[in-house]
């Protein structure tokens, strides 16, 4: 596709890249990183993704449907969940994983680089320790009060924030209690999901027709979760100071992960929305966006990608100056990226696997 029919055409920016565009995007290659463990506010990052990676098998499973990507968030007493593609089918392919008979976990391959055998070991071991964590009584309140002791050692705690180690607290476990409700709702045999909001991702209807076969278009996953947020984001943090007992300025952490680590689209808008006046700009005094893991991973060629301007300022004008911005960069100025000189998984963008559970009550 020429240059000027995928990036100046449509309702707002979005970009189109080819291979050669992506290699030319300065990466370090390394090898797939080795477990690490996850703490304090980080077990919340770790039990969404558990739930990312439940979604994107059970869809594969249940629909034979690929998502792509799965993200999920805790915001406001519910969870946020998107994915790429197929976000329609997101409930079902939930309880389908949850319901499924995987009460083993499949040991972790010998070959780290075989994307094919991590995954199918990641898969299982997710899908357990989502069962385990919050379908058993007994593991969930060790999980609440690991996470407490931890935050209160300053383990696993947002970088930036004005909150005390109490009000951290607070947030986490509130967070852990909207996960508890919606696995517990969604595993029955006759499932509800009150607690869970799917984000479909945007598309842009006057692109149809228009792109060859084979070229999909999609706002990643976690963009459309902090889309719906910017666009409610004043409401919203009122409703959640107030539930908290908070003060009017006091940070409010949004966790979020995926079964992946952020593309390099997605790590530079998240970037562009933590600056001045971004709806997790620190110094706003509102939203702290959370991730357990600071990677980015590949740049994804051969789709249109719709940038999510809505975070990048609180300015309309001014955000869609940067979300032009974001989108030249791809093709003029890749070594200014978030991405460039930053080291990537070869084999795979997978977010970090957790250590394994010897010494660990909640792995």
């Amino acid at each position: 596709m020429a240059h000027n029919n995928c990036s100046f055409v449509g309702s707002r920016p979005a970009f189109y890249a080819s291979q050669t565009m992506v290699e030319a995007i300065p990466r370090t290659n390394i090898p797939p990183s080795p477990p690490k463990q996850y703490q304090g506010f980080n077990r919340i990052c770790q039990s969404l993704r558990h739930i990312a990676t439940s979604i994107n098998w059970g869809m594969i499973g249940l629909k034979s449907l690929r998502p792509i990507e799965v993200q999920a968030s805790v915001i406001n007493g519910k969870l946020h969940i998107s994915s790429n593609f197929h976000s329609e089918h997101i409930q079902e392919s939930l309880h389908f994983a949850l319901t499924r008979d995987t009460e083993r976990s499949i040991p972790y391959p010998g070959n780290r680089r075989s994307k094919a055998l991590v995954e199918e070991s990641r898969n299982r071991r997710h899908i357990v320790k989502l069962k385990e964590n919050f379908l058993n009584q007994d593991r969930f309140d060790i999980l609440k009060q690991t996470t407490v002791a931890e935050i209160a050692k300053g383990l696993g705690c947002p970088a930036e924030n004005n909150l005390s180690r109490q009000e951290l607290s607070e947030q986490a476990i509130a967070a852990l209690h909207i996960l508890h409700k919606v696995i517990q709702a969604a595993s029955q045999s006759n499932p509800s999901f009150e607690n869970l909001v799917i984000h479909r991702p945007f598309k842009d209807a006057s692109l149809d027709g228009m792109l060859p076969d084979g070229i999909n278009q999609t706002m990643h996953a976690e963009q459309n979760i902090q889309r719906a947020l910017a666009d409610d984001k004043d409401c919203q943090y009122q409703e959640i100071i107030a539930k908290l007992g908070l003060q009017e300025g006091k940070h409010i952490i949004v966790p979020i992960a995926g079964k992946y680590v952020p593309c390099a689209a997605c790590a530079e808008v998240e970037h562009e929305t933590k600056g001045p006046d971004g709806l997790f700009d620190p110094d706003g005094k509102k939203f702290i966006l959370h991730r357990s893991s600071g990677r980015i991973g590949m740049a994804f060629w051969n789709e249109v990608q719709h940038i999510a301007v809505e975070g990048l300022n609180s300015n309309k004008e001014k955000a869609l100056t940067k979300g032009i911005a974001i989108r030249d960069r791809f093709y003029t100025k890749p070594e200014t990226l978030q991405a460039a000189h930053q080291e990537m998984v070869e084999d795979y963008s997978f977010d970090t696997d957790s250590a394994c559970s010897d010494d660990d009550p909640t792995p």
